[in-house]
C-alpha cells in the first residue's frame, strides 16, 4: 500500500473528508488530492508529524517503522548540518544556501561556500566536510593538552 493510499484509507477510517483533513493542516484540499493520488508525497519529517497528528495515528501508521526511522535520521542529519552551517558562519566564512530545481525537477538546497574567492558547492559532501572538522577539533584538542572527544 502506498502512503497515499494509507493517508486516503486513515482518513475514511476516521470518518474525515479531504477538506476537513486540508483545514486540520492548514492546506488546501487539493494538496490532500496529491498525497492520496501519490503525486505529492511529505517531504520532512515534520510533515509526516502533521499529517499523522490531524489523523489521530502516529507517523509509523503511515510509512512503517523503517521508512519513518530514515527519515528521522535525515532530519537528525539536517539539523546537525544547520548547526555547522551556523558555526560556519559565526567563524566568519562566506556562505549562501540558494534553492534551486535540479535536472530532474526536484527542490535542491545548494551550500555553496567562498574559499579565497572560489565559490564551491559542498551540499553533496556535507557529511565528509562535517567528519573532517571533528578531525581538525581532534587534533586541536590533543595540541592543547586536551583527551578527545
Amino acid at each position: 500500500m502506498t502512503v497515499g493510499e494509507r493517508i486516503k484509507q486513515i482518513r475514511k477510517e476516521k470518518k474525515l473528508t479531504q477538506i476537513e483533513l486540508a483545514s486540520r493542516l492548514g492546506v488546501s484540499q487539493a494538496m490532500i488530492t496529491q498525497y492520496e493520488d501519490n503525486r505529492r508525497g511529505p517531504k520532512t519529517f515534520e510533515t509526516l508529524k502533521k499529517i499523522a497528528t490531524a489523523l489521530g495515528v502516529a507517523p509509523e501508521d503511515i510509512l512503517g517503522r523503517d521508512l519513518v526511522n530514515t527519515m528521522r535520521k535525515e532530519e537528525q542529519f539536517e539539523q546537525t548540518m544547520q548547526h555547522y552551517v551556523n558555526w560556519l558562519r559565526g567563524m566568519g566564512i562566506m556562505l549562501t544556501m540558494p534553492n534551486y530545481e535540479d535536472d530532474n525537477g526536484e527542490d535542491k538546497t545548494a551550500l555553496i561556500v567562498d574559499i579565497d574567492g572560489v565559490p564551491l558547492d559542498i551540499a553533496d559532501n556535507m557529511q565528509a566536510v562535517m567528519q573532517m572538522g571533528l578531525e581538525h577539533f581532534k587534533i586541536m584538542a590533543k595540541q592543547l593538552g586536551k583527551s578527545p572527544f
